[in-house]
């Protein structure tokens, strides 16, 4: 008798076969924080693409020896990688920290661009209204630095933290204004429907804190 043992039945099947010869892949535990209902597509997929860590960025092209010079964009005082582009350099951890202030979360920024993706994923999760917005604030923040990198190279512009803060807030206050939001907190009290424009401003108010500014 032949047992078959990578099939849960132990037969042999042609499925569970093919599946056992593909390389077992690292269960992915942010998944959740990219893609989600009312989601802005672009923001998202470069989102996605940074959290894999397959961004064309300085410290992969100096390794491919397509460039020479692996300083970051935004403060040239490190070598540009993910964990410092996004988490480490002084621009993006002051706009970070504005934004999360914002959100009602006052707290220390993680020592690692990895343990603070584990933090999202533990915050900011939910179908509620104020659930999307950080979601919806997330994707935005790594897309905006990530053009912001991009426009030092190409354009040579610059933004300061203020105003991309401001962008970002923005940019998620455009997506939401044309829709009606079903936000699930708020069921128990009797308000089953809120204008995504109102959930932005009392989930965001207009004045942006910058820390140490």
């Amino acid at each position: 008798m032949v047992i078959w043992n990578v099939s849960k039945s132990a037969e042999f099947s042609v499925k569970e076969t093919y599946k056992s010869l593909l390389p077992h892949k690292e269960y992915i535990t942010w998944n959740s924080l990219v893609w989600f209902r009312f989601r802005i597509p672009r923001p998202s997929f470069i989102a996605w693409v940074t959290l894999h860590g397959k961004l064309m960025i300085r410290d992969k092209l100096v390794q491919w020896k397509v460039i020479t010079i692996s300083s970051c964009l935004l403060c040239d005082a490190a070598e540009e990688n993910e964990n410092h582009l996004f988490h480490g350099s002084e621009f993006a951890g002051q706009v970070w920290s504005g934004l999360i202030l914002k959100m009602g979360y006052l707290r220390e920024i993680c020592s690692t661009w990895q343990e603070e993706i584990q933090w999202y994923v533990s915050h900011f999760w939910g179908k509620s209204c104020v659930a999307l917005i950080k979601l919806l604030i997330f994707n935005s923040f790594i897309y905006n630095i990530w053009r912001e990198r991009n426009s030092r190279i190409f354009e040579v512009k610059y933004n300061s933290i203020e105003s991309m803060s401001f962008l970002i807030v923005q940019e998620v206050r455009l997506k939401l204004s044309a829709h009606k939001l079903k936000d699930e907190e708020s069921d128990a009290i009797g308000s089953s429907w809120i204008d995504g424009e109102l959930a932005v401003i009392s989930c965001l108010n207009n004045q942006f804190y910058v820390p140490g500014v």
